[in-house]
């Protein structure tokens, strides 16, 4: 929650009321509850919303959905299903997970058209660099340990795989 305290004070300054949660794949949703991220996020902030629109000063003409990182690719979608959201904010704003992340991959044209129906050993390579001397450090959290654990899977094939269905 601390790299989006900024944008909550900011708000609140200027008279919003902001409501954060952590959802399934997210901080202690993820870590207390061992919930994995989920693609169909509306079924996530509905619930909020509802609660949200009890609560005293909310207006509930002037609910603004916002979402952050991997966030703003699921806020879009939630804001599709929830019709009492009149505005979103998705920083940054995404198509889908096969631009972001399979066109990425070192893999050949066809491998990368045909994800996830490919051999699983085709990213071997990419592992074994990634969990080299030589590799990204960042890079191997993201994609060998913290994108697997938020996916609730427990490596790179099945994680990039997961992504497909956001």
């Amino acid at each position: 929650m601390r790299d989006v305290a900024w944008e909550r004070s900011c708000r609140v300054a200027r008279g919003y009321h902001c409501l954060l949660f952590d959802g399934p794949g997210q901080a202690r949703a993820l870590i207390e509850q061992r919930l994995p991220m989920r693609p169909d996020w509306e079924k996530v902030v509905t619930p909020v919303v509802d609660v949200a629109v009890k609560l005293p000063g909310v207006d509930p003409e002037k609910i603004i959905l916002a979402g952050w990182s991997f966030g703003g690719f699921l806020v879009v979608r939630a804001a599709a299903f929830e019709p009492r959201a009149t505005a979103v904010i998705a920083d940054p704003g995404q198509w889908d997970q096969r631009d972001n992340v399979i066109s990425a991959l070192p893999l050949s044209d066809d491998q990368k058209a045909d994800f996830p129906n490919i051999d699983p050993k085709c990213l071997d390579p990419m592992v074994k660099w990634l969990t080299g001397s030589s590799g990204d450090p960042m890079l191997r959290w993201k994609l060998l340990q913290r994108g697997p654990l938020v996916h609730a899977v427990d490596n790179l094939f099945d994680y990039l795989k997961e992504l497909l269905a956001f």
